[in-house]
């Protein structure tokens, strides 16, 4: 607001409520950019690495020959946690996947992730694509693995297309299975997710008739 004054004024306090009114609008100021970084703060992402050793849960691997050929699979696939993120009171945890080649002539390979819900529904899709050759011994390895997820049953699939000359062309998957829960996630292994999930349920309905 502008205030106009009429008539002569005192010079000094003129002088004076200018000094006050430049102290009020820096103090102003100042709060403003003090409460405006703690809003900011508030949503600062904050990502604590996951350190590799220590038990973890099960995962679940299985690879499925597409074509005639070998019984054993060219590759070995496993999904890695890398950090814990946490944002606005959610968390989530970022993997990343491995693709170790045990084929002697080496692979050629396509791969991605998805996650599902306890309905088999996928939610998230497309994660992580990529593509890769490597010989005996390589280990080629995915984009992080990220999703922000509600609070439910969740499970993250990544699958490796994989074709090699000297073995059948091969599905590589691995899952990890996930509970979310107040926003706070937490590794689960398949006994707890077919027990505590609707995952039963759905393949139940999925059957009747």
């Amino acid at each position: 607001m502008m205030v106009r004054y009429r008539g002569k004024q005192n010079d000094a306090a003129s002088r004076h409520d200018g000094r006050l009114v430049r102290v009020a609008s820096a103090a102003l100021g100042l709060a403003v950019v003090l409460i405006g970084g703690s809003a900011l703060g508030v949503g600062k992402q904050q990502r604590t690495p996951i350190a590799s050793a220590g038990p973890r849960p099960a995962q679940k691997a299985t690879h499925e020959l597409t074509c005639k050929g070998g019984e054993d699979s060219p590759v070995r696939v496993e999904l890695f946690p890398d950090a814990v993120v946490n944002q606005k009171g959610k968390q989530r945890i970022e993997y990343h996947a491995e693709i170790d080649v045990k084929a002697r002539k080496g692979v050629a390979a396509a791969w991605r992730a998805e996650v599902r819900n306890d309905r088999d529904q996928v939610v998230q899709s497309d994660l992580a694509k990529g593509s890769g050759k490597g010989k005996r011994t390589d280990v080629l390895q995915s984009a992080t693995i990220a999703a922000d997820l509600p609070d439910g049953y969740y499970e993250l699939r990544f699958t490796a297309a994989v074709a090699g000359d000297d073995s059948a062309s091969t599905f590589a998957t691995a899952s990890q299975f996930l509970q979310v829960s107040g926003g706070a996630w937490r590794e689960i292994d398949e006994a707890e997710w077919r027990r505590d999930s609707r995952i039963t349920w759905s393949h139940d309905e999925a059957v009747t008739p």
